[in-house]
């Protein structure tokens, strides 16, 4: 409950920041009315309109790693970007890269959080070509997902890029009806030497073991309080909502 009045809060501000006038703060816009049904106990706004006009659109591949755009699901996530490949810079919450030995004296334990890689999916040179024809990289702050649009703006591939919050896991959905893509490729790089990659039909993997344990707050991310089995997009059918 707790959770849905804090949520239900900031969408009230953003929209009454969207409503006032220029040169007025937030919540001042003349004599309006809340919009709220008393009888219903709701607020009468679109919470996806409301969100979804501070999208960020990209009409052109992001050749800077650091134009990347952000998605996840709390403890597994990505910096997404395309050059005419599609890269997933990843971040986990527990991957800590120590600077001391865990008995060195405190205050002296540093520590970060470090990458644990980068997943990069190359679709040839027919996906290149599609890019240079159309291409559309949106950042939907409502899903919380990166969304690519190659080649034509109707019927031309898909990619959507999101984070599942209970699974721990990067979803990438591709949806090319005209077949206009070469066959994915899969690259998983990695810098730091105590890295452990490989490969087991069919996937790809990367492992790194700590022994220290991660700071007590990460145990849990607390993204499944927004995030119920009804809600899931791979508990359903392909092609709902």
């Amino acid at each position: 409950m707790k959770h849905t009045v804090s949520l239900l809060a900031i969408l009230l501000l953003a929209w009454l920041a969207a409503e006032a006038s220029p040169g007025e703060p937030p919540g001042s816009a003349g004599t309006e009315e809340i919009p709220f049904d008393f009888q219903q106990q709701r607020w009468l706004i679109d919470p996806l309109e409301v969100v979804a006009r501070n999208d960020m659109l990209y009409t052109t591949p992001s050749v800077e790693p650091w134009e990347a755009m952000p998605t996840g699901g709390g403890d597994l996530s990505a910096m997404v970007r395309w050059d005419g490949s599609l890269h997933l810079h990843l971040s986990k919450s527990d991957c800590w890269g120590f600077q001391a030995r865990c008995d060195a004296p405190a205050g002296t334990r540093f520590f970060n959080n470090t990458s644990p890689g980068q997943v990069r999916v190359d679709f040839g040179g027919r996906g290149k070509d599609a890019a240079s024809r159309h291409f559309r990289q949106r950042l939907d702050l409502y899903h919380g997902r990166v969304v690519i649009e190659l080649g034509d703006e109707r019927a031309g591939p898909r990619l959507e890029v999101w984070g599942h919050p209970t699974r721990k896991i990067l979803v990438v959905e591709v949806a090319d009806p005209g077949e206009v893509l070469d066959a994915a490729k899969i690259e998983l790089s990695e810098w730091r030497p105590t890295m452990q990659v490989g490969t087991s039909r069919p996937s790809i993997y990367a492992r790194e073991v700590h022994e220290r344990p991660a700071r007590p707050h990460l145990a849990n991310t607390g993204m499944e309080d927004f995030f119920g089995l009804e809600r899931d997009p791979l508990g359903k059918k392909r092609g709902q909502n």
